[in-house]
């Protein structure tokens, strides 16, 4: 294998332990209406009581895959848009008194079936994001769940879905028992203000949703599923082209970047030991006893890999850090070890410092390896040269989250 050249090594990180769960998103339907003698599909109803029937689901026609089959960039409006977060209004029409909460003015989604009523004008007809800030109640460590409408209905069945992340980080280092054996740490959750764009819980669609807006004013509804929330901001984000590699690659060689060489030393950091967050509780440091792993596990049980069969449900993500010492084009590569899934691959969407560098990495495929074989790759495709990436001195993170692919 080709080694020129600096190589941030992510030892284990995905451990690849990897592995994808063929899952879907749950429908959080808020009140069941069962009557004696009905089908199963007309016991359900919407937040506001109306006839709903079972569609969620692969099967489905209103699925998100179906609603965006005709979009393209050129639907991309080039403008953002904000709510007035003063203005925001309650089921009944009622404006919601902001408040302070964390340093942030904000409007408070606590209460079962709560609807939160923005107000927002698009600038333009075409393809709005939308991005929300919020801040999760501190006091529980589930994820926030909100249903989403749009000017009153539901633009497809996974907007039944919505998911607000939270955070979390080890709470401190192994601890070693009696006999030599490190027992996990505790997890703690990482409390804080946070923006995300809101997507598919099943990590089935590659990119956070787009929602088919004309111009003018329209109303976004947040019906409370699960979990108290704060919410600081909410705007209509315009979506933006993620190039291919190719055009990344000519990019980089139109501003003149210099590819680091074999003079400076190899980086190498370890997947458990460089872990900052993770947004699944259930995800924690594994034993792998096999003499490639670093350090060696042959003797007692020592938390030596990251990721495995915990790390297999859409969308979750783990996010490493790690310091590189001068700007420059690096190459990646990755010890791993994809053992689940019966010889399919699995699929990761792999970012820097918080963004997909290029098309090729939203839904990057690891090839089954073998429940024994640990392999050393590096990030490229399955001929030609290794990807290059633009790194400027200094500390970044890598975050890989959990996509379906082509499965």
């Amino acid at each position: 294998m080709e080694r020129k050249g600096l190589m941030p090594y992510i030892k284990r990180s995905t451990a690849l332990f990897l592995s994808v769960a063929l899952v879907s998103g749950q429908f959080f339907a808020s009140g069941v209406y069962a009557k004696s003698g009905d089908k199963l599909k007309d016991k359900y109803t919407g937040f506001n009581g109306t006839h709903i029937e079972w569609k969620y689901g692969a099967g489905s026609e209103d699925n998100y895959a179906k609603y965006c089959s005709e979009f393209n960039e050129s639907m991309f409006p080039g403008e953002d848009a904000a709510a007035d977060i003063s203005n925001v209004k309650d089921a009944n029409g009622n404006i919601l008194s902001p408040v302070s909460y964390e340093g942030r003015t904000a409007v408070a989604s606590k209460k079962d079936n709560e609807l939160l009523r923005f107000e927002v004008n698009a600038p333009k007809d075409g393809l709005y994001r939308i991005e929300v800030d919020y801040f999760l109640n501190p006091d529980v460590t589930d994820v926030g769940k909100r249903i989403l409408y749009i000017d009153g209905e539901s633009p497809f069945t996974e907007c039944s879905d919505i998911k607000f992340a939270r955070y979390f980080k080890d709470e401190g280092e192994p601890v070693v028992n009696s006999i030599g054996d490190e027992s996990r740490p505790g997890q703690v959750a990482i409390n804080g203000w946070r923006t995300t764009l809101l997507e598919d819980t099943s990590g089935k669609a590659t990119e956070p949703f787009c929602f088919n807006l004309t111009k003018g004013k329209h109303t976004i509804d947040l019906i409370y599923n699960k979990v108290d929330m704060y919410i600081g901001s909410l705007k209509l984000v315009s979506p933006k082209k993620v190039p291919t590699y190719e055009e990344k690659l000519a990019e980089y060689k139109a501003n003149g970047y210099r590819e680091i060489g074999t003079d400076v030393e190899k980086i190498k950091f370890q997947a458990e030991l460089t872990t900052i967050e993770k947004n699944d509780i259930t995800l924690r440091r594994d034993n792998d006893g096999d003499p490639l792993v670093e350090p060696a596990s042959s003797v007692n049980r020592l938390l030596n890999v990251m990721g495995g069969y915990r790390w297999r449900i859409g969308n979750q993500s783990i996010t490493w850090e790690f310091e590189v010492p001068e700007d420059g084009l690096y190459k990646i590569g990755l010890y791993e070890k994809q053992a689940w899934n019966d010889g399919l691959p699995s699929y990761r969407q792999i970012q820097i410092d918080g963004h997909v560098p290029f098309e090729e990495l939203k839904a990057y495929k690891f090839e089954f390896t073998g429940s024994t074989k640990w392999v050393l790759n590096q990030l490229g495709p399955e001929k030609g040269d290794p990807y290059r990436f633009y790194l400027t001195a200094g500390k970044h993170t890598i975050t890989m989250t959990v996509k379906m692919g082509d499965l």
